[in-house]
């Protein structure tokens, strides 16, 4: 499987962590990591997974793999994202930590 990788700008960083809050609020990930699956047309979804640096393709690539098990993907992006722009709880679950998220927890991420 071909891998697309690319670096996250900083002008999508709010609709980037808007869709990380998302996913932990609901608990949807890919084995840990948060993603985006915007609708691409009627064959399926355009899939972005967002990973923090130093993630390597063979972990994209599982994470993709999973991911096209459970979804019609039409295309796909592993998204590197700076750390401090995922949720604290989302990033200890990719690490391995623990991986619980508490809707008290301060993502930083809510309004007000």
């Amino acid at each position: 499987m071909r891998i697309y990788r690319r670096i996250a700008k900083e002008d999508q960083r709010e609709r980037i962590q808007r869709n990380m809050a998302w996913c932990a609020r609901h608990n949807e990930t890919l084995d840990g990591y948060p993603f985006d699956d915007p609708l691409a047309g009627p064959a399926g979804i355009a899939l972005e997974v967002y990973v923090p640096p130093g993630t390597d393709d063979h972990e994209c690539e599982r994470i993709l793999r999973l991911a096209t098990r459970e979804r019609d993907v039409v295309s796909h992006a592993c998204v590197q994202c700076p750390e401090d722009w995922f949720p604290d709880s989302m990033l200890r679950g990719i690490r391995g930590e623990e991986a619980s998220f508490s809707a008290s927890e301060d993502d930083g991420l809510s309004p007000g």
